[in-house]
This record gives structure tokens, sequence and C-alpha cells, in this order.
């Protein structure tokens, strides 16, 4: 069925929608375009922000999950309607880890943002043009992962699928910090055990990377 994209014109409480459209970038992939109304309805003249999901963090909760999406809105204060723009996954693509470096999304998202502003426009209330000025800003997603790769995905009967990731984290410290855990995917944002991991090799600190060839031990 065709989207109407008169069905955006209005904000409608707790409205939630998500469809493909192709990816300006790679026009063999596509990108996951999801669009949540807040449950609350706001006073002033609805505000509408934008958030591109980091690249490779697609299938987290907090992106992939109309829950998570509201976690999201609700955290951003005064905002009407939040979309959300991500790569969608591509169906057989398990097999090969996802990899996220934060220094990578941003180039990633710079690359998207202005052959997607048209579509901001189209998904946006029809009042929000009413005084000739009209912006969509774009809000930043930030927690303290600097990278991470999934080492290996499994599924229990009980707790569904449990990914085993390997971590790099912020630190307040001048040492970098990786990391070893498990999380279930039903549980937002929840992390069920975590270890510290360090190479299994000396090397030199700046030449360590996730998702390389360099092996950790706890």
């Amino acid at each position: 069925m065709a989207l109407d994209i008169k069905s955006f014109e209005t904000i409608i409480p707790s409205r939630f929608l998500s469809f493909t459209i192709p990816n300006p970038a790679l026009p063999t992939h596509l990108l996951r375009v999801a669009v949540l109304d807040n449950p609350i309805q706001l006073n002033e003249s609805p505000q509408v922000a934008a958030l591109f999901v980091p690249q490779n963090r697609e299938p987290d909760w907090i992106f992939s999950t109309e829950s998570g999406h509201l976690q999201l809105l609700l955290s951003s204060p005064g905002i009407s309607r939040l979309i959300l723009i991500g790569s969608n996954p591509i169906s057989g693509s398990d097999s090969s880890p996802l990899t996220y470096h934060k220094r990578d999304n941003a180039q990633y998202v710079k690359s998207l943002e202005n052959s997607v502003k048209p579509l901001f426009f189209a998904l946006s209330p029809k009042v929000s043009f009413q005084d000739g000025i009209f912006d969509v800003p774009i809000l930043d997603y930030e927690d303290n992962l600097i990278c991470s790769v999934v080492l290996e995905r499994c599924v229990g009967v009980f707790v569904c699928e449990m990914l085993v990731e390997d971590i790099e984290i912020e630190s307040d410290s001048e040492l970098r910090e990786f990391r070893r855990r498990l999380r279930f995917k039903r549980m937002p944002n929840l992390v069920q055990t975590e270890i510290r991991i360090v190479p299994q090799k000396v090397f030199e600190l700046d030449r360590v990377k996730i998702g390389g060839e360099v092996k950790f031990e706890a």
C-alpha cells in the first residue's frame, strides 16, 4: 500500500509509522524511516526533530523498536515529532560481524544529511510552515560507546536473542578502556554481564582497534 504523505500534516498523539526508501548514498540499499508523534499534546507550535541512527547499531532496541523510539522522543523536551533515519538491515547479512566506530559514523551522517532534508519537510506538520521560517534540527545520540563489534549471537528459550560484544568506552583516565559484555536484546538497555579485557599481546594502545586483528583476554 502506498504511503499517503498527507497523513503527516497533523500531529496525532502516539502515532507511529515506519517505511523504507532508497538510500541516496547507496542506491542498492534502503533507509528505514520511523516517525513517532509525542503522546502528550503540546500547546506550543509543534516542533519536529530528526535523528540519524548510528551506523551498524540499527538492531539496538532503542533504535529498532517503538518503545525505544519513545524513550528518545521523551528525552528531548518540546519535541512533538521525532523522525529516525537509519540503514535498513540487509536480509541474510547476519553472518558478518557488526562493527561500530563513532568517528566513522560522523562521516556517514554527513553524507546523508543534505540528501534527506527534503524528506524532513515532507514529514512535518502543515502548521510548521505558517510563519514562513522552518527548520528541522538534527539531534545527536550520545553515549559512552566509542566502538564495538558483535562476536556472537545466540538464542535462549526464555531470554531470546543474546549478543556477545567487545567494546571500547570513554574513560576518565588517559588509558583506553576495553570490555566484553553480554546483552539480552529483549531487555531495554540492560547489560547482563560485563568484564574488563586487555590485548593478549603487548601493543601500543594507539594501534589497538576493536574489530581488528588484535585478540583480547580478561
